[in-house]
């Protein structure tokens, strides 16, 4: 923890860590799908750039 607080590089790293969670965009996705739109398939691999 001490790390995190002392060094400013550490910090960011961990800061812009993946989440194992997915994209956030799965609650979208359910109400598209549910409204009968077309919805891409999630593809995990690329589920931490299109968070950013």
């Amino acid at each position: 923890m001490a790390l995190l607080l002392d060094d400013a590089d550490a910090y960011a790293t961990m800061a812009r860590g993946d989440s194992p969670y997915g994209d956030g965009g799965a609650a979208q996705r359910t109400i598209s799908a549910i409204l009968g739109d077309v919805v891409a398939a999630f593809d995990p691999s690329k589920a931490s750039d299109q968070r950013r």
